[in-house]
């Protein structure tokens, strides 16, 4: 049976909160969000193979986003990695489980980076790219032929290391990096946007990089934004701006907080 893009971001956005509902606390709103960005990724342009999670040039995908994990887990879940079985998801945030509540480095589930404060999975990123680029100058296309993708939201580009980061990828022309940027506001909101009233395009095409602005509610926008990333000379950072996560009720809270904790 063919599955629709649009079913697997449902499925990923249906493990996120029900992990966030067994724990009694976290957060699925990256996952609202950026579930669909992330299944289009997943599906048509990142190279892996879930049953090699060591193989030298898959491809790199690191979440930076602080509340991101649910997100991450589902993902390599669906994908297939034996790692994260469904009774891993359903122990999230517990006492020795393999699904902390900050992604932690496992090769065996996918987990490529402990990521840790806002800003440092992108800063991770911006280093595996650079990583690539010197090998395969050294071995050549045969042997070192990946990309590196990274989803990182308003907290990371509020984070001074973020920019520095940024700034030498873009000196640098590292053109296999790719950064999905969870910019989590209206389609129909006006230029400029971000974290506080900064053009976040051209701060980064400052940077040397190029600049998409997508509705990240249109699985084709983001599939064209990643093809045309494929193809250019220079970083590429991806905006999908949208108000909400798809289910999510207009005002509900990012975390979920145990009733118990109410009352006390």
């Amino acid at each position: 049976m063919d599955v629709t893009v649009a079913e697997m971001a449902a499925a990923v956005r249906a493990l996120a909160a029900d992990m966030v509902e067994a724990a009694g606390s976290g957060g699925s709103a990256a996952a609202d969000r950026m579930a669909l960005a992330a299944t289009v990724l997943f599906a048509r342009h990142l190279h892996f193979d879930p049953d090699s999670p060591a193989w030298p040039d898959r491809d790199r995908f690191l979440v930076s986003s602080g509340d991101g994990a649910t997100l991450l887990y589902a993902l390599l879940h669906l994908a297939g990695y034996a790692a994260l079985p469904l009774e891993a998801l359903k122990s999230y945030r517990q006492f020795g489980s393999r699904t902390t509540g900050h992604p932690t480095y496992d090769r065996d589930a996918g987990i490529e980076a402990t990521t840790g404060p806002p800003g440092q999975g992108l800063g991770l990123a911006v280093g595996m790219a650079m990583a690539e680029r010197l090998l395969h100058a050294r071995f050549g296309d045969s042997l070192v032929d990946h990309r590196t993708f990274v989803i990182a939201d308003a907290a990371d580009f509020a984070q001074g290391m973020c920019h520095e980061a940024c700034a030498i990828a873009g000196h640098h022309r590292l053109d296999r990096l790719t950064v999905l940027y969870d910019a989590g506001i209206p389609t129909d909101a006006p230029v400029p946007f971000g974290p506080d009233i900064e053009d976040v395009c051209t701060r980064f095409a400052g940077y040397a990089w190029d600049c998409q602005v997508v509705d990240g509610g249109d699985g084709d926008a983001i599939d064209r934004a990643l093809r045309q990333a494929r193809s250019g000379d220079r970083p590429s950072l991806i905006c999908l701006r949208r108000a909400g996560g798809l289910g999510r009720p207009v005002g509900e809270a990012r975390f979920a907080v145990p009733a118990a904790a109410l009352q006390a």
